[in-house]
């Protein structure tokens, strides 16, 4: 059986008083942390909170009726301090993933204008035609349409696309090893 701290077992008490704050702390220390332990699963951070539970307790002087009221009053500051403590670092592990996520985002934005504005400088260094043809196939005109618009025989535009992709092939092939 435990022993609970002298001359305090059934009476009321500050915990302000060093004495009874010493033996509530020899008492009850180890098993918070224990209890502080199983909810952060993180042994140093229980032994801190436990602590820190142990030592604003003393400072606030609290009256307890009974060493009972004292341990459902510790257990549940250390309860709600632990919850405190997993809903911080919750907070800033979804910041820092947030935060990781938009900076991934922005760089991808920055490459993707970069890739894109290269392949458009090759697009327009290509003879007019063929910069037409891949122009309105980027729009999403179909082969038809495209020797509708340009007043071509669809055969030229296919030639023309074929040539054009080839050209692009050959000018783009460094940004190409660089995008794989």
């Amino acid at each position: 059986m435990q022993k609970l701290p002298s001359g305090i077992l059934n009476k009321p008490f500050k915990t302000g008083n060093k004495k009874i704050a010493s033996e509530l702390f020899e008492m009850y220390f180890s098993r918070t942390c224990v209890f502080a332990n199983s909810i952060v699963n993180d042994h140093q951070q229980a032994y801190d909170i436990v602590q820190e539970a142990f030592i604003n307790i003393w400072k606030k002087n609290i009256e307890c009726k009974s060493v009972i009221t004292f341990k459902v009053y510790l257990y549940n500051t250390v309860r709600n301090a632990c919850l405190n403590y997993l809903q911080r670092e919750f907070k800033q592990t979804t910041e820092v993933k947030e935060n990781l996520n938009l900076e991934e985002a922005i760089d991808h934005m920055i490459i993707a204008t970069e890739i894109e504005s290269e392949i458009l400088k090759h697009i327009n260094l290509l003879p007019e035609t063929r910069r037409n043809v891949i122009l309105l196939k980027l729009k999403g005109l179909t082969m038809k349409e495209i020797a509708k618009e340009l007043n071509l025989a669809v055969n030229t535009v296919k030639t023309h696309r074929k040539l054009a992709h080839k050209q692009l092939k050959d000018g783009l092939k460094d940004l190409y090893l660089f995008i794989l």
